[in-house]
């Protein structure tokens, strides 16, 4: 996994140049946003395989599935 830091940079960037972050809020960068994805295997993972990630990614992205944010209780 790879975190895009990059992407909340330029997002926060350009909304406080456009005057529209006043800081204050927690923001999250996942799958849609660009803040994670995976990392260059260079490779190593099969096309099949990495068919079913690029399957998944669009689903999480899309809303289809929703990853719950905290852990369940065991």
């Amino acid at each position: 996994m790879l975190k895009g830091v990059n992407a909340a940079v330029v997002d926060i960037s350009t909304r406080a140049q456009d005057g529209d972050f006043n800081g204050g809020e927690t923001l999250v960068y996942g799958l849609k946003e660009g803040g994670v994805q995976l990392a260059d295997s260079r490779g190593a993972i099969p096309a099949d395989v990495m068919a079913v990630v690029e399957d998944y990614t669009a689903k999480i992205s899309s809303g289809e599935i929703v990853v719950p944010e905290e852990k369940p209780a065991q």
